[in-house]
């Protein structure tokens, strides 16, 4: 074991840390997730306020039944999307970061070649499908013929968005986290002025169509320029090598079960509100949905970072920073989305009227859906260990058991309870996700997140979470701010005083990396 890691510090260090070999890893790696995750996080922030403000504005021009439409074209649109890729995206990710760490530059340019080929064609494909059955579809399953020609448009994004989710891909396995952010913000700004200039000319719904559409295709061409910038062999005369096609394809297409199966589990909820309710409810749901999906920042940001590095580390069996990572992340993402989470339970009335008072019935959706993101965030990067380190077929059985209790919970729940039950049901689904990925990881890895000092954080969120339901119903609002104040500083200070090494160094890093990039 010391002569890996030996070998794996000699190979990546570049930097003079004095050291034992295992102690120079760990060191450097750390300081690798603090310059990536702070542009993570960066990237993240800017992305998520620019995904938050257009949804927001959705919301406000198109109203509950139209956001609703737009949010359901996008969720059915989502299945075809996760289909399209073939799992490739992900097998980019952990076959260019391993053989870029061998310097072997003739596999990275087969391993992309060979993905963007095959889920590029396939996606024109699936766009075909989509399109020619979107009648059937809009009829037969929602009774919304509206939603048809939104259908047929959102179908023809699809090659687009999974052209630059290669692109994406390849540049994130090069740690490149600032180019793949890069990708994912400026497909945003570029939906949002698009769609913005058809609202301001008079197009409603048709405006936020289209203007989708031909953000994706924008996008396409700045993931190629930045894919160039980081791999000119992309378009220069190295012969690429695709000896290891097949590995790719047998790691990659269990993946595209996993993706789909894991949107599914995070979509069912709006699709079958679809079917069993109106648009309207649709609408509703998703406005808080979108306000919780800013709560994983944090964690997206670390895990985003932690894919390449884990798979590399893995690949060089340097087993003991597996556990010293996944811990790191653990810890900074739960007590980072703990913090996040707060001003969203104790005020959800001020956080879904953003969107207007139409949507202020959402207010217990919103809180359900934000313990979705804590549960999450307290047990780890579950599914990126797993995917990462060869265990892509654990995790697809995993999606296809979790997404046929899915949609069981909301089959029963939604009828009942319209869309509180679709919150408890996704709530359910992803809790039990959680504990099935943490089991796995203590089965093959030897180890789980739940040491006495996490543990006594779980405990103060539950807590925590009950005192803030009884302050919503009995406090007053002046009342409410000073609790507010009061548990937030709690929440600092604790997770101040349980800062180890590796998170002093890493806290060290994002505020270097953060600040280089602010100021």
């Amino acid at each position: 074991m010391k002569a890996n890691i030996a070998k794996y510090g000699k190979n990546i260090l570049t930097e003079g840390i004095s050291g034992k070999p295992g102690e120079e890893t760990i060191e450097h790696l750390t300081r690798q997730m603090a310059k990536g995750g702070a542009i993570a996080f960066g990237g993240s922030l800017i992305g998520k306020m620019l995904g938050f403000g257009f949804s927001i504005m959705l919301g406000r021009v198109l109203g509950a039944s139209g956001y609703g439409l737009y949010a359901l074209g996008m969720s059915i649109t989502g299945i075809a999307q996760s289909i399209a890729p073939l799992g490739l995206n992900q097998g980019v990710i952990r076959f260019c970061s391993i053989y870029k760490g061998k310097e072997d530059k003739t596999k990275v340019k087969g391993t992309f070649l060979s993905a963007i080929g095959i889920s590029g064609a396939f996606s024109i494909l699936v766009t075909f499908i989509l399109f020619f059955s979107s009648d059937r579809i809009a009829s037969s399953f929602f009774n919304e013929s509206s939603l048809s020609w939104i259908l047929k448009i959102f179908a023809l994004s699809i090659p687009f968005s999974v052209i630059t989710s290669i692109m994406a891909s390849f540049t994130q396995s090069f740690k490149r986290i600032d180019y793949q952010q890069g990708i994912s913000i400026l497909r945003q700004l570029f939906n949002i002025i698009l769609v913005g200039i058809a609202f301001i000319i008079g197009f409603r719904l048709k405006g936020a169509v289209y203007g989708f559409l031909i953000a994706g295709m924008l996008a396409t061409i700045i993931a190629l320029y930045f894919t160039y910038k980081i791999f000119p062999e992309i378009l220069l005369t190295l012969r690429p090598n695709f000896n290891e096609f097949k590995g790719l394809l047998g790691f990659s297409l269990p993946m595209v079960f996993v993706s789909l199966l894991y949107f599914l589990m995070l979509k069912t909820d709006r699709i079958m509100l679809g079917i069993f309710r109106d648009v309207r409810d649709v609408g509703i749901y998703s406005a808080a949905a979108n306000i919780t999906l800013q709560l994983s920042i944090i964690h997206t940001a670390l895990v985003t970072i932690f894919m390449p590095i884990i798979a590399d580390i893995y690949n060089r069996q340097a087993f003991s920073e597996v556990k010293k990572l996944y811990n790191s992340i653990k810890r900074w993402s739960s007590y980072g989305t703990a913090c996040i989470i707060l001003p969203v339970i104790f005020y959800p009335k001020i956080f879904m009227s953003i969107y207007g008072n139409e949507f202020l019935d959402g207010c217990k959706v919103l809180i359900l859906l934000s313990l979705v993101y804590i549960v999450g965030a307290i047990t780890g990067p579950t599914g990126a260990l797993l995917q990462m380190t060869g265990k892509q077929n654990i995790e697809f059985l995993n999606g296809f058991l979790i997404i046929i209790s899915n949609i069981l919970f909301n089959y029963f729940l939604i009828p009942i309870y319209g869309y509180l039950g679709a919150a408890v049901a996704t709530l359910l689904a992803i809790s039990f996700l959680n504990v099935i990925q943490v089991l796995e990881i203590h089965r093959f890895f030897k180890f789980h997140p739940f040491d006495f000092v996490h543990i006594k954080f779980i405990s103060i969120i539950v807590i925590v979470f009950i005192v803030s339901i009884i302050i919503n119903i009995f406090i007053s609002l002046d009342l409410k701010l000073l609790f507010f104040l009061l548990i937030m500083s709690l929440f600092i200070t604790y997770g101040y005083k349980n800062l180890n090494k590796e998170d002093k160094t890493l806290w060290k890093g994002i505020k270097r990396k953060f600040l280089s990039i602010v100021l």
